[in-house]
């Protein structure tokens, strides 16, 4: 999976947004297929028409398409149907408080099955906590983000990060 770009509704409102990012890709040399582009619920909703036209042809490229912050605007679920969404990335805000008693959990649910039914990628985000993180591995969420890993890196101590780990692992190997 790789890291994603949000996108805002004002950027695919405009007319050449999908030549811009395809062209960028070429000039770049950057295979389509590694790059996905977040775009918010509400962002999906305006101009949808040519919103649909844009990512469909992006996505006929290779580009991923996810949906951020999911559960939090006003997106009709007939709109999943309709847009070339791979990933719904469930919003902080419902694993937060996340307990199995409480209306978050139910929503968790609900999202987590509505996508293993569309067959789309899942992420949840803003996970902070072993519990967290277990119920969601018990619902079949297979990958999620959040300071329970740690905080956001910047590239550098991204890759320091990664070296210790691979040092690490390296030395438990032999």
């Amino acid at each position: 999976n790789s890291p994603g770009s949000t996108v805002s509704a004002k950027q695919l409102e405009q007319a050449n947004f999908d030549d811009f990012i395809l062209d960028t890709l070429r000039k770049h040399k950057v295979p389509p297929r590694q790059v996905e582009l977040e775009i918010t619920e509400n962002a999906v909703i305006n101009n949808r028409k040519g919103v649909v036209e844009k990512l469909t042809r992006l996505s006929k490229h290779g580009v991923r398409i996810a949906i951020d912050d999911f559960g939090t605007g006003y997106c009709s679920l007939a709109y999943l149907q309709h847009f070339p969404i791979h990933t719904l990335k469930i919003d902080r805000s419902f694993i937060h408080d996340i307990r199995e008693d409480r209306h978050e959990a139910c929503i968790v649910n609900a999202i987590i099955s509505l996508a293993q039914g569309l067959k789309l990628h899942l992420v949840a985000e803003g996970v902070e906590t072993r519990h967290q993180l277990d119920y969601l591995k018990r619902l079949g969420c297979t990958e999620v983000q959040g300071h329970y890993f740690s905080a956001a890196l910047s590239a550098e101590h991204t890759l320091d990060m990664l070296g210790d780990v691979t040092a690490r692992f390296m030395t438990q190997v032999h």
